[in-house]
């Protein structure tokens, strides 16, 4: 989903879509559907010349591989139709699949495995730069202004919490099942990647 009135794609939507195709692969992509919606806060012109844009640029990777582009304009005909198009696709096996249940790869050696890992690593580099930006703050405020240092502390205390949880993240072995994947999916969700994706067929078992 993407909705027209934005002017520009953010850091984080950019690194989701990256993550989703690293997960799908080139052959699954024929069944992604990116639906564009909020067509109603745009003039129609504009809304059509961004919709040209992305195709042209953002999107063109996925729709080349098969991915459909489609509008949800706020009726309901527009949204049975963005349903028909997902029920009508015929089951296929994603590249994570077969990269973990054929190749017997772990996850952190899969392709959307070190993708995310990249992302994770990047994000904990980003939280440990403004952990120490705080902390420096936190030494140079005087004791008197303990409004101040008590607000302080309570950034630097949740940064570091978040940097443990990422440090586990990243230092957990590699899983051998599909749902843990997807935990760890959508943990990083959680973080601000905000995608979501959805896999009608069954997992193919894996081994550690």
């Amino acid at each position: 989903m993407h909705r027209i009135s934005d002017v520009r794609f953010t850091g984080t939507a950019v690194k989701s879509f990256k993550t989703l195709l690293a997960m799908c692969g080139d052959k699954a992509l024929r069944n992604v559907v990116i639906v564009t919606n909020m067509w109603g806060k745009v003039a129609p012109e504009v809304g059509t010349a961004r919709e040209q844009e992305l195709a042209d640029s953002f999107f063109k990777s996925a729709l080349e591989k098969g991915a459909r582009f489609l509008r949800h304009d706020d009726t309901i005909e527009s949204a049975h139709e963005v349903i028909r198009t997902v029920l009508a696709n015929q089951r296929v096996t994603l590249q994570i699949q077969e990269e973990m249940g054929e190749d017997r790869k772990k996850v952190s050696e899969t392709t959307a495995g070190r993708e995310l890992r990249r992302e994770l690593d990047e994000h904990a580099e980003k939280r440990l730069t403004q952990l120490r930006e705080l902390q420096e703050m936190l030494d140079q405020t005087e004791e008197g202004d303990g409004e101040t240092r008590q607000e302080l502390r309570q950034e630097v205390s949740k940064l570091r919490e978040e940097l443990a949880i990422l440090s586990r993240v990243s230092e957990k072995p590699g899983m051998g099942s599909f749902r843990e994947i997807m935990k760890d999916a959508i943990f990083f969700a959680a973080l601000g990647a905000g995608y979501f994706l959805w896999v009608s067929n069954k997992t193919p078992s894996t081994k550690e």
